[in-house]
């Protein structure tokens, strides 16, 4: 999750844990077992490069891990491939049971059996999703570039984001004598 950009961990990380937290406690078959958290906390879910992830599929790979529960099944990946690959091969191979809370889902109930095609259509709409939410960003963006709008999140030394605009720059007097400075400077 992108949540909370000035908080350590953001509230929907926070939620996350507390609610599977509670599940595992309650959930008969999980209470006995060690119960360790992995999250990644400002990464997309877009792709099984985080370092949470990777940390719980190398314990998966090491046959160290009874079962993985996630809030919704985007919060493990929003790749359909992805998704697919583990739920129909590598996890039932490892023994590994999953449990993606929102959807209802418990592998222990398609042991032996193919996966239900809601569950296929829910990770093909993650995938989707997210793609479609990127390119309405990317276009998004794209417009205002292309209206002039400053639209980078930092801005360059000598300018500072206008209080009634915030896609226009001001300039920073005393920053923009330094950087004239610095051209003299560099001229001679």
């Amino acid at each position: 999750s992108k949540d909370d950009p000035d908080s350590e961990e953001s509230s929907s990380i926070l939620y996350q844990k507390m609610i599977i937290s509670d599940f595992v406690k309650n959930h008969s078959e999980l209470a006995d077992y060690d119960f360790i958290e992995r999250s990644d906390d400002g990464y997309s879910g877009t792709n099984l490069e985080r370092p949470g992830i990777q940390e719980v599929l190398r314990l998966v790979k090491e046959n160290k891990v009874y079962c993985i529960v996630v809030k919704d099944l985007s919060r493990f990946s929003r790749d359909y491939i992805d998704i697919q690959r583990y739920l129909e091969r590598i996890f039932p191979a490892l023994d590994v049971r999953f449990i993606a809370m929102a959807e209802n889902f418990d592998s222990d109930d398609y042991i032996g059996k193919p996966l239900e095609m809601a569950m296929k259509f829910r990770s093909i709409l993650a995938d989707y999703y997210c793609k479609d939410t990127s390119d309405k960003i990317i276009n998004q963006l794209t417009a205002k570039k292309s209206q002039g709008k400053f639209i980078a999140g930092s801005t360059p030394f000598g300018y500072s984001k206008s209080k009634e605009d915030k896609y226009k720059l001001v300039i920073e007097p005393k920053e923009a004598e330094v950087v004239k400075r610095i051209f003299v400077m560099a001229l001679r």
